[in-house]
Protein backbone atom coordinates (compact mmCIF):
# COMPACT_ATOMS: atom_id res chain seq x y z
CA UNK A 1 0.00 0.00 0.00
CA UNK A 2 1.58 3.28 -1.02
CA UNK A 3 1.85 6.02 1.57
CA UNK A 4 -1.02 8.47 1.54
CA UNK A 5 -1.36 11.84 3.23
CA UNK A 6 -3.74 12.34 6.15
CA UNK A 7 -7.27 12.96 4.97
CA UNK A 8 -10.89 13.16 5.96
CA UNK A 9 -13.63 11.53 3.90
CA UNK A 10 -17.40 11.57 4.02
CA UNK A 11 -19.30 9.12 1.82
CA UNK A 12 -23.09 9.17 1.41
CA UNK A 13 -25.40 7.01 -0.70
CA UNK A 14 -28.78 8.07 -2.06
CA UNK A 15 -31.43 6.42 -4.20
CA UNK A 16 -32.49 8.41 -7.30
CA UNK A 17 -35.09 6.52 -9.29
CA UNK A 18 -33.66 3.03 -9.73
CA UNK A 19 -30.04 4.20 -9.46
CA UNK A 20 -27.85 4.57 -6.39
CA UNK A 21 -25.98 7.86 -6.29
CA UNK A 22 -22.78 8.22 -4.27
CA UNK A 23 -21.44 11.52 -2.94
CA UNK A 24 -17.93 11.58 -1.56
CA UNK A 25 -16.23 14.57 -0.01
CA UNK A 26 -12.48 14.36 0.59
CA UNK A 27 -10.24 16.87 2.33
CA UNK A 28 -6.45 16.60 2.35
CA UNK A 29 -3.92 19.05 3.83
CA UNK A 30 -1.80 19.23 0.66
CA UNK A 31 -2.95 21.27 -2.33
CA UNK A 32 -3.57 19.30 -5.52
CA UNK A 33 -3.79 15.82 -3.94
CA UNK A 34 -7.55 15.31 -3.58
CA UNK A 35 -8.47 14.34 -7.13
CA UNK A 36 -5.43 12.07 -7.44
CA UNK A 37 -6.43 10.19 -4.31
CA UNK A 38 -9.88 9.59 -5.80
CA UNK A 39 -8.60 8.28 -9.16
CA UNK A 40 -9.31 4.60 -8.36
CA UNK A 41 -12.91 5.45 -7.44
CA UNK A 42 -13.24 7.71 -10.48
CA UNK A 43 -12.06 4.90 -12.75
CA UNK A 44 -14.50 2.41 -11.26
CA UNK A 45 -17.49 4.79 -11.22
CA UNK A 46 -17.01 6.05 -14.78
CA UNK A 47 -15.84 2.69 -16.20
CA UNK A 48 -12.71 4.32 -17.64
CA UNK A 49 -9.89 2.50 -19.36
CA UNK A 50 -6.28 3.35 -18.48
CA UNK A 51 -5.86 5.90 -21.27
CA UNK A 52 -9.07 7.75 -20.32
CA UNK A 53 -8.02 7.81 -16.66
CA UNK A 54 -4.58 9.17 -17.51
CA UNK A 55 -6.13 11.90 -19.67
CA UNK A 56 -8.57 12.85 -16.91
CA UNK A 57 -5.75 12.94 -14.35
CA UNK A 58 -3.80 15.30 -16.60
CA UNK A 59 -6.82 17.55 -17.25
CA UNK A 60 -8.51 17.49 -13.84
CA UNK A 61 -10.50 20.53 -12.68
CA UNK A 62 -8.78 23.33 -10.86
CA UNK A 63 -9.98 24.84 -7.58
CA UNK A 64 -13.48 26.25 -8.00
CA UNK A 65 -14.19 24.15 -11.10
CA UNK A 66 -16.52 21.20 -11.74
CA UNK A 67 -15.91 18.69 -14.50
CA UNK A 68 -17.78 15.73 -15.90
CA UNK A 69 -15.63 12.61 -15.98
CA UNK A 70 -15.35 11.19 -19.52
CA UNK A 71 -17.20 8.00 -20.32
CA UNK A 72 -20.89 7.38 -19.76
CA UNK A 73 -21.60 10.69 -18.01
CA UNK A 74 -22.18 8.99 -14.69
CA UNK A 75 -19.49 10.76 -12.65
CA UNK A 76 -18.52 14.36 -11.96
CA UNK A 77 -15.91 15.94 -9.73
CA UNK A 78 -15.73 19.42 -8.19
CA UNK A 79 -12.68 20.98 -6.56
CA UNK A 80 -13.70 23.43 -3.91
CA UNK A 81 -11.42 26.36 -3.19
CA UNK A 82 -10.31 25.88 0.42
CA UNK A 83 -9.67 28.63 2.91
CA UNK A 84 -5.94 28.25 3.38
CA UNK A 85 -3.85 25.24 2.40
CA UNK A 86 -5.12 21.86 1.27
CA UNK A 87 -7.51 20.38 -1.21
CA UNK A 88 -11.25 19.78 -0.94
CA UNK A 89 -12.95 17.58 -3.54
CA UNK A 90 -16.57 16.54 -4.05
CA UNK A 91 -17.17 13.44 -6.19
CA UNK A 92 -20.70 12.64 -7.39
CA UNK A 93 -21.38 9.41 -9.25
CA UNK A 94 -23.99 6.84 -10.09
CA UNK A 95 -23.27 3.34 -8.86
CA UNK A 96 -23.68 1.33 -12.05
CA UNK A 97 -23.34 -2.03 -10.33
CA UNK A 98 -26.74 -1.51 -8.68
CA UNK A 99 -28.86 -0.59 -11.74
CA UNK A 100 -28.89 1.13 -15.10
CA UNK A 101 -27.93 4.81 -15.10
CA UNK A 102 -30.67 7.27 -14.18
CA UNK A 103 -31.03 9.39 -17.35
CA UNK A 104 -32.17 12.49 -15.46
CA UNK A 105 -28.86 12.51 -13.57
CA UNK A 106 -26.45 11.64 -16.37
CA UNK A 107 -24.12 13.93 -18.31
CA UNK A 108 -24.59 17.67 -17.92
CA UNK A 109 -27.37 17.36 -15.28
CA UNK A 110 -24.96 15.35 -13.12
CA UNK A 111 -22.21 17.95 -13.59
CA UNK A 112 -24.61 20.75 -12.63
CA UNK A 113 -25.75 18.79 -9.55
CA UNK A 114 -22.11 18.38 -8.45
CA UNK A 115 -21.47 22.08 -9.06
CA UNK A 116 -24.55 23.04 -7.02
CA UNK A 117 -23.58 20.77 -4.13
CA UNK A 118 -20.02 22.07 -4.15
CA UNK A 119 -21.30 25.64 -4.18
CA UNK A 120 -23.16 25.00 -0.92
CA UNK A 121 -19.97 24.11 0.93
CA UNK A 122 -18.22 26.90 2.78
Amino acid sequence: MPASPPRAEILCHYQVGQARVDIELMAVPQSGYGVNMLLPRIRAAALLDTQQLQQFAAEQPGPGQTKLVPGQGTAAIARITPKGEGDLVLFLSQNLRAADPEPSLTGEPLRRAAETLAGQLR
